[in-house]
């Protein structure tokens, strides 16, 4: 594997070269606990970047994530029943309990009364130049000058046919202007339309979950992003078997349960669908003409 992703590396360095790239070897999940002095965090993935033992942290109270030397942390190997109790181990065993359905499995409302909801655009693989601005311009003058948060599910194919609009993205999260939960959506979000739904997308036989996972987030963290603990599943289709696998890479599915081009409204503790990726006007359209209307508050992943 390590072999792949640094070829990911090299690959995105190369379309892109507006950004300064690192090179990611060797990352693989892992379950710690983690100390350097008053502070305690949660180690999800250990990894090396240029050279330097690295790992990805999780603060189990607000589920942020950081890139972190891993000579700065004491850690120590734990099991998943060591984070229940805490607010990112309640949301894992939450989305990764029964019943397992085959389409929209995981978190699809909030349950913590929060009055808002929870935007998230896809970004899957496309062959459409350009993107659908808008929603995020629309966001931030929503927002009148403020940072609005904003889960962006991105697949890895789509930041390769894309660096100018992912560039844009990313500085857009930089400056402030949007706070972005990078959503994992896989790196080639395999799709054949030949195939019913219950053998494609993830359950296609052939598919590399591994592989779809952390070459996503080689691409990622090659640039300095750091994933979230968030993942949505291509075509939100998967089984047991992937969930319990998503579960074992300390990840939380994301489902939906406002997918605006299907027609449903938005309510508080709804987690909005629309895809940014030019490929569902109607949900683009649908979701100019409500954010018009909407006098409530944007809440990031994290507050789930």
């Amino acid at each position: 594997m390590p072999n792949l992703y640094l070829l990911l590396a090299i690959f995105s360095a190369s379309t892109q070269p507006a950004v300064a790239y690192s090179q990611v070897l060797n990352l693989r999940p892992v379950l710690e606990s983690c100390q350097s002095g008053a502070e305690s965090r949660i180690a999800i993935r250990r990894f090396t970047k240029n050279g330097d033992q690295s790992l990805v942290l999780v603060n189990p109270s607000t589920l942020d994530t950081q890139q972190a030397r891993s000579k700065d942390w004491r850690c120590k190997i734990i099991g998943f029943n060591d984070i229940l109790g805490t607010r990112y181990g309640d949301l894992l065993n939450r989305s990764s309990s029964p019943p397992y359905t085959l389409q929209n499995d995981g978190i699809r409302h909030s349950t913590r009364g929060l009055e808002g909801v929870y935007l998230t655009v896809d970004l899957c693989p496309s062959t459409r130049k350009g993107f659908n601005e808008e929603i995020f311009t629309s966001l931030m003058d929503y927002s009148k000058g403020t940072t609005v948060p904003v889960g962006v599910s991105i697949s890895g194919y789509w930041i390769s046919n894309h660096p100018q609009e992912f560039n844009w993205l990313r500085e857009q999260d930089l400056s402030g202007k949007l706070r972005v939960t990078w959503v994992n959506h896989t790196r080639t979000h395999p799709y054949n339309h030949n195939l019913p739904i219950n053998k494609n997308f993830l359950l296609e036989p052939q598919a590399n979950i591994r592989s779809e996972i952390l070459g996503l987030e080689v691409q990622l963290l090659s640039v300095g992003i750091t994933p979230s603990v968030f993942f949505r599943f291509p075509g939100l289709v998967s089984n047991e078997k992937l969930i319990g696998v998503l579960k074992s890479y300390s990840l939380i599915s994301v489902g939906s349960d406002a997918w605006l081009a299907k027609g449903e409204v938005p309510t508080h503790g709804n987690i909005i669908l629309i895809h940014g990726n030019e490929n569902e006007p109607v949900g683009v359209v649908d979701f100019m003409r409500w954010i018009k209307k909407y006098r409530g508050d944007f809440l990031g992943l994290e507050d789930l």
